[in-house]
């Protein structure tokens, strides 16, 4: 029977993982953004004031000098140990993924049992962060985290692709071709303003700018690269933010800003020009498909900023981001040039 094909079995579990690892970043995503404290999602207060700070300086102040509450604190570390099994756990499973990958007598060797063994230990990494907890700096350990997660799910979402047949790749045509290198440009500006708003809300330097489009007033405020982009501090440093001043926030800020502007325009770019060229190889739908999360992840960080950065609209702008990274892995699958195997995919 169909059902118990190894095969059918393997790429059914590959999905499950995908899904999984998708959770897993979301909750990372929402971990993190928590422990920062990103924005003020009660309309009453802010940081312990009885008014919402307006400024970037004031801002900047009210976190400073906020304390958490016991009850706050105790959540986070509830948050962290969770995250950290559960990174531990789910690497366990891609190891018996890859094992299966292994045992079946196909030729894909590549993608079935070496990315989900490289998986398995990006995932066992994250678990071995948290358990160094204390010793790496915080924000460098959100970072390799975020990065660590986010491989896991594309590499996993990867052999997905690899093992199905409904998005097969396009014909080798000279109007394609040339799109390929550029989607991969594509992709590693995704990937790099992902990881960067992940360093973003690891040192808290979401509302370092909180006005739109402009930053404290201006377009070029004072910045401080250096200080913002220090990826090793000692650890005896406050956790999330609090160690850096107004200005190496600020850098940061922007920094994300602008590479967020970058790949709008790039991607957007790609995106159409996908959409035109690729309509008589059914490229069409994967442009529309890169476009619509490229507007919808852009919507979401102005959202973010406008509302003044509140916790699940902070989480959906990380979730979009990861969702346009993906897309652009499947669209990177499909312009791969076809090849005649033996073997027979799954449906």
């Amino acid at each position: 029977m169909p059902g118990q094909d190894p095969a059918a079995k393997y790429f059914r579990l590959v999905l499950v993982c995908t899904v999984i690892a998708f959770g897993l970043v979301l909750f990372s995503l929402y971990t993190r953004m928590a422990d920062a404290n990103p924005g003020c999602s009660a309309w009453s207060g802010c940081y312990g004031k009885p008014f919402a700070p307006l400024t970037a300086r004031e801002i900047y102040e009210a976190r400073r000098d906020s304390v958490p509450p016991a009850d706050a604190q105790r959540a986070k570390a509830w948050r962290d140990a969770l995250c950290r099994y559960l990174s531990g756990i789910f690497g366990l499973a891609l190891m018996g993924l890859a094992y299966r990958g292994r045992q079946l007598a196909r030729p894909r060797r590549s993608s079935q049992f070496v990315l989900p063994a490289v998986a398995a230990v990006f995932a066992l990494l994250q678990t071995g962060l948290g358990l160094a907890a204390g010793r790496i700096p915080g924000p460098f350990s959100a970072l390799v985290g975020l990065a660590a997660g986010v491989t896991v799910l594309a590499l996993l979402w990867w052999v997905a692709l690899r093992e199905q047949r409904i998005w097969k790749s396009v014909p080798d045509h000279p109007r394609i071709r040339h799109l390929r290198v550029r989607a991969v440009v594509a992709l590693a500006l995704v990937a790099g303003v992902v990881l960067l708003g992940g360093w973003t809300a690891a040192n808290n330097a979401g509302l370092a700018c909180p006005d739109f489009p402009t930053c404290q007033g201006g377009w070029w405020p004072v910045m401080d690269f250096a200080d913002g982009f220090m990826l090793w501090r000692s650890p005896g440093l406050a956790h999330l933010g609090g160690m850096l001043d107004l200005a190496g926030i600020t850098a940061i800020d922007v920094a994300h800003r602008v590479a967020a502007l970058i790949v709008l325009l790039y991607v957007g770019w790609l995106a159409l020009r996908t959409m035109r060229v690729g309509y008589d190889s059914n490229l069409c739908r994967y442009g529309m498909l890169v476009l619509v999360l490229l507007l919808g992840e852009t919507v979401a960080g102005v959202m973010d900023i406008v509302l003044r950065m509140p916790l699940m609209v902070a989480v959906v702008h990380g979730a979009a981001g990861v969702l346009l990274l993906l897309s652009l892995v499947t669209l990177n699958h499909v312009l791969r040039p076809q090849r005649h195997r033996a073997e027979t995919r799954i449906r």
